[in-house]
């Protein structure tokens, strides 16, 4: 007998409306009428739900690849129309054939659509890329879009329908940058899923621009020079302050080997070309004036990043503690310093913490000098003696702040005692201070695998809040974490539709 096949599409577009409905009742039907007749084999076959895109002549082939051409009497595919494999030349050699489509569905009626014409795979960090939209409706006219980058506030964008619009995005930070361009809900609306799209852009930094400030010349200065100048994307400008301005010197000027320190230069012109400000053992002397020091917490919470490396001089009268930037510092001196022997050692929420947590297990030597202070605000992830906060880290309204409350520092890079993690140490810190996302000590990833949703939670606390991931349709599920390690808490969910999670 001559062998017919059936194909019913079971691809995620056929969930739309009533469309599921109507091909299983048609399926029924052609079943049932092809069953009368005799002289033809009949073969049923419903395509795999999990495919990504609609791929009925491959299941077509596949049921048919026994049958010779001659005994295959055709084909009926009970689908939505929208079939992604169908072949160049249906008159060719070996396709089968005739094939006829039912199709299901209200073909005058309409939907609105977000399709995402183009975007770059990366962007440079604080510049502009471009990515290119078109909102296809058949109502035409002007519509409002949501544009919001990395979760933040929408901005609302107009376009007109039918036309590929280019949408400017400014790339904010190194790493993953995920844009969300969504449409309302239109006159015509088949689906809500296809009103939403999405782009994922990798941000990287051209080069990091960075003022380091020694107050005097001594051993961590050095040290912090050396490692800075060593890391070819760093563009380091640095300072070491040899004598106050007010000090007078017997020799004539055309004999002095120094320069003027360009503190309107540096703390006014040009405060915010710099992605980081390090001070190293600075005191206040008169040559940073109190207008640029506030200039400076003005730079942090528009989203600057100050790192202060302290000396023996920030527990006295003339420390940055007493002066404006005080109003960004998470710690304040208490006028002690610690002299002898201690091993820094990480605090709980520093064997969390995604700049700390990989140094654990490592032997420390110890350092000999500890600036005694309070921490009133941010996280600290290093303690020294009798559990003081040592390392101490903390957000500033758009900005970042980093604490070190010893000048010892640079034992480590000279091998004391072994050593320790100098180098990784402040790599990770100046990393996080540039708002690194692979360092972020609160972050909620969400990455799909094949047909699974991957969830991973870094948190400082010991137990995560429950979670919840609204699929395209607008419904929640709610899968149970498992916690794989300090503060790491991961998490799968089934994907069973198209569109954005």
């Amino acid at each position: 007998p001559s062998v017919a096949a059936v194909v019913l599409d079971r691809s995620e577009s056929m969930e739309i409306g009533d469309r599921a409905a109507a091909a299983q009742k048609a399926y029924e039907a052609v079943k049932a009428k092809l069953a009368e007749d005799p002289s033809l084999e009949v073969r049923m076959l419903e395509s795999d739900p999990n495919d990504d895109g609609t791929h009925l002549y491959s299941a077509l082939e596949g049921l048919m690849a026994d049958v010779p051409r001659d005994r295959i009497a055709g084909a009926i595919l009970i689908t939505d129309g929208q079939v992604h494999d169908l072949p160049d030349n249906p008159n060719a050699d070996g396709v089968i054939g005739p094939v006829h489509g039912l199709v299901v569905g209200d073909p005058d009626r309409g939907d609105r659509r977000v399709e995402l014409v183009e975007a770059p795979s990366f962007g440079i960090v604080g510049e502009m890329a471009n990515l290119i939209v078109r909102v296809d409706d058949p109502d035409g006219g002007e519509i409002d879009l949501n544009v919001s980058v990395n979760g933040g506030i929408p901005q609302r964008v107009r376009v007109k329908a039918g036309e590929a619009t280019p949408l400017p995005i400014e790339i904010e930070r190194r790493g993953e940058n995920v844009i969300v361009v969504e449409a309302p809900a239109g006159r015509q609306e088949l689906t809500m899923a296809n009103n939403r799209t999405a782009a994922s852009l990798a941000g990287v930094r051209d080069r990091l621009r960075v003022l380091l400030v020694t107050g005097k010349p001594n051993q961590a200065g050095r040290t912090w020079r050396d490692l800075l100048k060593s890391d070819p994307s760093v563009d380091l400008v640095h300072f070491t302050i040899l004598r106050p301005p007010y000090k007078s010197d017997q020799a004539s000027v055309d004999e002095l080997a120094l320069i003027a320190f360009p503190t309107e230069e540096l703390f006014e012109d040009n405060l915010k070309e710099f992605d980081l400000i390090i001070f190293d053992q600075y005191e206040r002397r008169g040559v940073i004036t109190q207008s640029y020091l506030a200039n400076m917490a003005r730079y942090v919470s528009e989203g600057g990043a100050l790192l202060i490396a302290a000396g023996e001089d920030f527990s006295g009268p003339a420390s940055l503690a007493r002066s404006p930037l005080a109003s960004v510092l998470p710690a304040a001196p208490t006028g002690v310093i610690r002299t002898g022997e201690f091993v820094p050692a990480l605090t709980e929420a520093g064997k969390r913490h995604a700049v700390t947590a990989p140094l654990e297990g490592l032997k420390w030597g110890g350092w000999m000098r500890y600036i005694e202070a309070t921490a009133e605000a941010g996280d600290t992830v290093m303690s020294g003696p009798d559990g003081k906060p040592l390392l101490i880290l903390d957000r500033v309204e758009k900005g970042r702040v980093g604490m070190l409350m010893s000048d010892q520092i640079w034992l480590w890079a000279r091998g004391y005692e072994g050593g320790g993690p100098f180098a990784e140490l402040i790599r990770r810190v100046v990393h996080w201070l540039m708002k690194e996302p692979e360092l972020e000590e609160r972050r909620l990833k969400l990455s799909a695998e094949g047909d699974m949703a991957h969830v991973e939670l870094r948190s400082l606390l010991d137990s995560a809040p429950p979670l919840q991931i609204e699929t395209p349709e607008g419904t929640m599920i709610e899968p149970t974490w498992t916690e794989t390690g300090p503060g790491v808490f991961t998490a799968e969910a089934p994907i069973d539709q198209l569109g954005l999670y």
